[in-house]
């Protein structure tokens, strides 16, 4: 569950539709993905930065994934 105070600043479906990430203003990039067991989207934090994420990119294979936020780290 996505538990921030600031708002999503970017998103992006993966190529294959199976996974979404969330990039918001509180600094956190979030990974979402469905379980069937629950019948239920469920999101992962996947990393606290130091400024505000403002974009993402999935690689074709949907494996991995480039995050870009505004203070010049990776």
């Amino acid at each position: 569950m996505i538990e921030n105070s600031r708002a999503a600043l970017t998103g992006k479906w993966s190529p294959n539709g199976k996974k979404f990430a969330i990039g918001s203003g509180d600094h956190e990039a979030y990974i979402g993905e469905y379980e069937q067991n629950n019948n239920w989207w469920n999101t992962h934090k996947i990393g606290k930065f130091k400024s505000s994420v403002i974009s993402l990119a999935f690689h074709p294979s949907g494996r991995v994934i480039a995050i870009g936020s505004m203070d010049y780290s990776i």
